[in-house]
């Protein structure tokens, strides 16, 4: 049997070389997330805990205590997130998967779940990780997405007021320069009728959380 033949022999009888021996796959969920492990290294190797703090913290234990250094885990909605923070506070290398990659890779069995499946391909060393940066960084990103979008709905609430004064306060913006929620610009509203006051203030006092 020539190298060639027998390198595809052995992936075809599902032989594959160990690249991370202590590695876990983590299944993340809304309300649980399911771990898996070899079978060698507990005796329940696919474990199920809550999604709470401390659920995720004696996950943490568990793991640390069967000698797991590196966690495989996809980027599900925002659940991953406090998973991956505590996780990595604890010491544990932990792998942030595109589900569209593991998806991808063939050879997976109907009789094994996904925790499962993540452990095999990791123990193997088949999946890539994600970009993801370092807490400062992610913190300002958070921050800097965040206020990208205050300032959106801002602008949208302008656009609404623009809308609403012909019908409600029987008003046009005949300046073209003019900011509708500028001091100048509320003065005449707010000079208005008790209910006109009322809707004036409510406005202000949207635009100025937003902002």
């Amino acid at each position: 049997m020539t190298e060639k033949n027998k390198r595809t022999h052995e992936r075809s009888s599902g032989h594959f070389t160990t690249i991370n021996e202590h590695a876990a796959g983590l299944d993340v969920g809304s309300t649980f997330h399911v771990v898996a492990v070899r079978g060698d290294q507990d005796a329940r190797p696919v474990r199920t805990f809550r999604s709470f703090s401390a659920d995720l913290h004696e996950m943490a234990d568990w793991l640390k205590s069967i000698g797991i250094k590196t966690v495989a885990m996809e980027s599900t909605g925002v659940y991953w997130i406090p998973v991956f923070e505590i996780l990595e506070s604890r010491g544990l290398e932990v792998l942030l998967v595109n589900a569209r990659d593991v998806k991808n890779v063939p050879g997976r069995k109907s009789d094994v779940n996904d925790a499962q499946w993540l452990q095999q391909l990791h123990q193997h060393g088949l999946l890539r990780g994600s970009f993801r940066p370092a807490a400062g960084l992610a913190q300002l990103r958070a921050y800097l997405r965040h206020r990208e979008r205050m300032v959106d709905y801002a602008a949208a609430h302008v656009h609404s007021t623009r809308r609403l004064l012909p019908t409600a306060f029987r008003a046009r913006w005949q300046s073209k320069g003019s900011d509708c929620h500028s001091t100048k610009a509320r003065r005449p509203l707010l000079s208005s009728t008790p209910i006109r006051i009322s809707i004036c203030r409510s406005w202000i006092c949207t635009l100025r959380g937003t902002v």
